[in-house]
This record gives C-alpha cells, structure tokens and sequence, in this order.
C-alpha cells in the first residue's frame, strides 16, 4: 500500500489541492476555469465513485459559493 501510494503521490497531491485551486479562481473572478474545474471534479467523482474523497465535497463546497457570487453579480 505504501508503494502505491508513493506511486501515486503526484495525482494524490492534485486532488487534495483541488479546494485551494477552486477558491483562488472564484475570489479572483476566474469563472471560466472555475467551471472547467468543477466539471473536472465532477469527471473524478464519476470515475473513481467508489472511493471517498473529501477534497471533492470542499470543491463542491467552493463551486456551490461560485453559483451564489455569480447569480448575484449578474442577477
């Protein structure tokens, strides 16, 4: 399992940043790569469905505070 995980240490570390990513391109209004990232995190939650994964519910968490800036920026 150690091995693995040391294999996989470069894609571990992209999800895990994954929130920290989302919340720099909402607050500096960088919406086209927000969403692209969100659908990215989507594609992962899709694919890999059976492993939990926190860093997606914070991602989700920063997408969800997207749509609210959004709506009232333009609404």
């Amino acid at each position: 399992m150690a091995s693995l995980t040391l294999q996989r240490h470069t894609q571990l570390l992209e999800v895990l940043e994954l929130p920290q990513l989302m919340d720099t391109c909402v607050r500096n209004a960088y919406y086209d790569e927000a969403l692209e990232l969100a659908a990215h995190v989507k594609r992962l939650e899709k694919k890999h469905s059976n492993i939990p994964i926190i860093a997606v519910r914070s991602v989700e968490d920063s997408r969800s505070d997207f749509l609210k800036l959004i709506f009232h920026e333009y609404c």
